[in-house]
Formats: C-alpha cells, sequence, structure tokens
C-alpha cells in the first residue's frame, strides 16, 4: 500500500477480508452507526412515522368511501363519519391519495418528503381552525380533523427536519 500523509481528521481504515474472500468483516466497534449519538437510524423512524400516518389515512380515506359511496354526478354529496371526523367522499379520495403519498415517503425514507407533508399538513390544519367552514360544504371536515392534521403536520415536520436528508456513509480506502 503507498504511503499517504497522516490527517489526524481521517477515520479510514483497511478492514480486512475474510478468509473465503466475501464480505469485510470488522470488529463491532468500527461498523457501528455514527454521527447519531445514538445507535438509532433516522431514516427508520422517518419510515415508521410516514407509514402510521399512511395507515392512517388511507383506513379512514378507504372507510368513508365505502360508506359514503362515490357518487358519479357529485362527489361531495355522500357524508358519513369515520370514528370522530365528519368525511364527505371527496376527502376519502383526498385522504387515499395522501395515503399513498405517504406510504412512498415510507419506503424511500426521505426526510424531506415528511417534511413538506407535514407543512402542508399544518398550512390545512391552521386553515380549518381559523375557518371551519372553508371547506366544510366540500369536504365535510370538522374541527377534529383540523387538530388532527395540525398534530400530525408538527409531528412529520419536526421529525422531517431532526432526520438528516442522507445516511452518513463509512468509506473504506484500499
Amino acid at each position: 500500500m503507498p504511503d499517504r500523509p497522516t490527517d489526524p481528521n481521517d477515520e479510514t481504515r483497511v478492514i480486512e477480508r475474510d478468509g473465503s474472500g466475501g464480505r469485510p468483516t470488522a470488529p463491532p466497534s468500527e461498523t457501528r452507526s455514527r454521527g447519531y449519538g445514538t445507535d438509532l437510524d433516522p431514516t427508520l423512524v422517518v419510515a415508521v412515522l410516514a407509514g402510521a400516518i399512511a395507515l392512517f389515512m388511507l383506513v379512514v380515506g378507504i372507510v368513508t368511501l365505502a360508506r359514503a359511496g362515490v357518487p358519479v354526478e357529485d362527489l361531495t354529496g355522500g357524508r358519513t363519519t369515520v370514528g370522530p371526523f365528519a368525511r364527505s367522499s371527496l376527502m376519502g379520495i383526498i385522504e387515499i391519495i395522501g395515503g399513498l403519498a405517504m406510504a412512498g415517503v415510507a419506503a424511500s425514507r426521505q426526510a424531506g418528503s415528511l417534511t413538506a407533508f407535514g407543512l402542508i399538513a399544518i398550512v390545512f390544519g391552521l386553515v380549518w381552525l381559523i375557518e371551519p367552514q372553508a371547506f366544510g360544504d366540500a369536504l365535510g371536515v370538522d374541527r377534529g380533523t383540523a387538530w388532527t392534521y395540525l398534530f400530525l403536520g408538527a409531528l412529520a415536520t419536526a421529525v422531517g427536519l431532526w432526520a438528516p436528508e442522507r445516511a452518513h456513509a463509512v468509506v473504506v480506502r484500499r
């Protein structure tokens, strides 16, 4: 191996391969994740939160459509209640689309996408709190929906801003 200048900040290590020519092996202390202060992977937190939000939105949206139906002539005509939430068929469709988008965020583990969803949810939650009847006729939503989306948006934004966009990688030079 050629001589290289020694940099005191360089944490590059040579990890020897095992005798079978397979993957490099290293003591567990050298392969642990670094940079977060714990062994918790922030992208996993992004995936779990996005998955939970996707599950909530998809269940509420699908139950809404199952109960209210999909009126061909008027998407805002079918009304129902799912748990504590009042909904129209249009809101059910919007929640299904949003739930599918959040499932994509969960699969990709992209913190920036979770932050974007969180900010959009905060805006809708605030609008529905300030002006509860703004979309009441079309979406059939009430203050319960406003508080729910405000809470989910704040949580998603906080986690999205906390998690790094990319996981740190350890580079092994030979």
